[in-house]
């Protein structure tokens, strides 16, 4: 008999824990807002049905197990996101910020599946910088610092470019590691198909030469130096070199250091040569309209008389090596 009391008293008392979990339910199914003094634990799922909202009121929501890693919006619209105690990342209306003004790098790498890319702020430099890989600071390919100076490449021993993909034809300006060139060339190739190369001395080379289309050609110290196997050579404008000039239309001055063929209209000139002796230099006027004269009796060259070259002439002289001047040869010769 006691049982059987036993039993239905603990029935009794599973019925009535039961009714009033059900009756508890149905309590909070009717609340619009619950309030919770310490802490809600949830070990399931949380569902907000319908339209409803969840309102953290500028409260933060924590991450992970020790708390150092959250999102808040304590300030107003403003969203923080903290990550090991820190607030590393914050949305604004129309900002993403990255960084919290301590010391040390920030950055956003790209995890690619062959090759990793970083755009990062380099905390030792000062410098924002684009590079290859995910550690900051190496295999840097363009690096900005605080006076808006922009550095490409990282002084690594290979070539440093930036190509120009063109719809019909590619040009590239680049740092060609084998030769320490700058060059300017066709292609995407660096090294290949060069049309202007400079070098550590200065020196630039024009692979196909250079053509002066407005203005003036000017050196204004050093030589002008011609080695390429051009037959003419033809300024349309003025081409001055140490302060002397040739024009096609005044006075000028050409300096040969080997055989070269001069083609001027200017009617009086002055042309010096370096030469030794037995050399030979043809003077010869192929412009019909103009004469080309030269002064026969002067200090450097020596004919009976002055010589007045008209269309067609040709004036040959031979570079005396014992008087260190020029003399005439056939009719003009007074040697």
């Amino acid at each position: 008999m006691k049982i059987f009391k036993s039993i239905v008293f603990a029935l009794a008392i599973l019925l009535i824990a039961t009714n009033t979990l059900a009756t508890a339910q149905t309590n909070i199914e009717r609340f619009r807002n619950v309030l919770v003094r310490n802490n809600l634990t949830v070990e399931g799922a949380f569902l907000l049905d319908g339209s409803g909202t969840l309102d953290l009121n500028g409260k933060k929501m924590d991450l992970d197990a020790d708390a150092d890693t959250s999102l808040t919006a304590d300030t107003d619209d403003t969203i923080d996101f903290e990550v090991g105690g820190a607030d590393e990342f914050e949305f604004t209306a129309g900002k993403f910020q990255v960084g919290d003004a301590s010391a040390g790098d920030d950055a956003i790498v790209y995890d690619g599946n062959a090759q990793d890319f970083y755009v990062a702020l380099d905390d030792s430099a000062d410098d924002l910088v684009i590079g290859v890989g995910a550690t900051v600071g190496t295999s840097n390919t363009l690096a900005i610092d605080e006076d808006m100076d922009v550095t490409l490449c990282d002084a690594s021993a290979t070539d440093c470019d930036v190509t120009f993909d063109g719809n019909a034809q590619d040009f590239y300006v680049g740092l060609d590691d084998g030769t320490d060139d700058l060059i300017i060339g066709l292609g995407a190739t660096v090294g290949t198909t060069p049309i202007i190369s400079m070098d550590e001395n200065q020196l630039a080379t024009f692979a196909a030469g250079a053509t002066v289309t407005t203005g003036d050609l000017t050196v204004t110290a050093g030589d002008l130096i011609m080695t390429a196997g051009g037959v003419n050579l033809a300024p349309q404008g003025e081409l001055l070199t140490d302060g002397q000039s040739i024009s096609s239309t005044t006075v000028g001055l050409i300096s040969l250091t080997s055989s070269a063929e001069v083609t001027t209209s200017a009617t009086v000139g002055i042309i010096t040569t370096t030469a030794t002796s037995g050399d030979v230099l043809i003077l010869a006027n192929n412009n019909a309209a103009d004469v080309i004269n030269v002064d026969g009796t002067g200090g450097s060259i020596e004919c009976k008389a002055n010589v007045a070259l008209g269309a067609s002439d040709t004036l040959t002289l031979w570079y005396n090596g014992t008087d260190s001047v020029w003399n005439c040869i056939a009719s003009y010769d007074n040697s």
